[in-house]
């Protein structure tokens, strides 16, 4: 029997504190970081310090959700840690110390552990990774905290730990999105060298002024979409089907975030909840009116730049689908051409369709648009 007793905690004060005992555990061991934890701190210490300047310092609050909306990202905590480890000796010694730094600070008993290895050498193409990747290997933990007989059965906290074993400093090999572009060491936070696009070719000084205005993008929940696909080889069809496949999850996956991101240069339009006012429209696959508050994929009829600068999304003629209809839908199709894809001779072979039969193409080759506009034309605010 379970008493109904209110136990006051704050999840992700907790949650912050595992990932830093974590964060601190791969520095010693001369791990690297990357992806989107780095892109979640670099936000969160934003806002954080915007949050103690307004207050003096004073950290009472911090944590509070209810205090200081407007630097509420203060308070943003990721699920997942992306780590690069030189090889899998110098990993197993780093893990064995997570674990032994979570046991000995919630018990054996409250701590379920699982992994698996993701990928091997002959399937890393398939990833986001290029050839310099051996291995990946997942850690997840699931913490039981704040349980007490009779009074309260606590709740789980869930971290999941990707370890890539790998001969290069992060082979990332083909960036899907700008924000999860940066590494982070125990000294700094840097731009990655090996992107797969334009930018690795860049000089220091363009490629640290792009960094500090992507950095900027970041803080304001502003991307681009920039992974470059292979052109189809009687040899490669099955990776660039993996391509499109990476692009809807990495998509999908940031679609889903805690707060609200404008991807820019995508071949759809992402509508957030509470972004549109039109209730009226039926998502076109499952015939269901769109309510207010669900996330929803517009395929525009007209050019997609134009798509992207109408303020009211109201006014976008084109096909309304929710969110989750339309990567069904998306992966449906993935699943169709993997069991085709021997018998496709063209890169247009490869392109998804929406349900009105127009391409998808996820495809990006604008990047050198994307420096451009970064290194010439950006005119960025930060909000303070």
């Amino acid at each position: 029997m379970v008493s109904n007793t209110n136990i006051n905690f704050n999840i992700n004060y907790i949650k912050k504190n595992i990932l830093n005992s974590i964060k601190n555990i791969v520095f010693n061991w001369n791990g690297i970081i990357f992806g989107g934890f780095v892109r979640d701190h670099i936000i969160s210490e934003y806002y954080t310090d915007i949050f103690k300047k307004k207050n003096n310092n004073n950290f009472l609050n911090i944590w509070n959700t209810n205090i200081d909306k407007e630097t509420i990202a203060r308070t943003l905590v990721p699920d997942e840690i992306d780590i690069c480890m030189n090889n899998k000796h110098q990993s197993d010694k780093m893990i064995a110390d997570i674990t032994k730094t979570l046991v000995t600070e919630f018990g054996e008993t409250n701590i379920i552990i699982t992994n698996v290895i993701l990928i091997n050498n002959y399937d890393n193409f398939y990833t986001y990774t290029d050839n310099h990747c051996n291995s990946i290997y997942r850690y997840c933990y699931d913490i039981l905290i704040a349980k007490i007989p009779y009074i309260t059965e606590g709740i789980n906290i869930n971290i999941i730990i990707d370890v890539i074993i790998s001969d290069n400093v992060v082979p990332i090999g083909r960036l899907d999105l700008l924000c999860n572009g940066f590494f982070m060491t125990k000294y700094n936070i840097s731009l990655l060298n090996n992107t797969g696009t334009e930018l690795d070719n860049l000089g220091i000084l363009e490629k640290k002024e792009i960094e500090s205005k992507i950095i900027k993008d970041i803080v304001n929940f502003k991307t681009d979409y920039c992974m470059i696909f292979p052109r189809i080889t009687n040899i490669n069809t099955l990776f660039a089907i993996k391509y499109n496949e990476q692009a809807c999850k990495s998509i999908e996956n940031l679609a889903k975030h805690k707060y609200k991101w404008e991807i820019r240069n995508l071949p759809i339009v992402l509508v957030h909840p509470n972004n549109y006012n039109n209730i009226c429209k039926n998502c076109c696959l499952c015939f269901k009116i769109l309510k207010k508050k669900e996330c929803k994929i517009v395929i525009p009829d007209n050019e997609l730049n134009n798509a992207n600068n109408i303020d009211n999304i109201d006014n976008i003629i084109g096909s309304y689908m929710h969110k989750d209809c339309f990567f069904q839908y998306m992966y449906k199709q993935l699943e169709e051409k993997k069991a085709t894809f021997k018998y496709m001779i063209n890169d247009n072979e490869m392109l998804l369709k929406c349900p009105m039969q127009k391409n998808i193409n996820f495809n990006i080759d604008n990047i050198n648009n994307i420096i451009e506009r970064y290194l010439y034309n950006s005119q960025l605010q930060i909000s303070n």
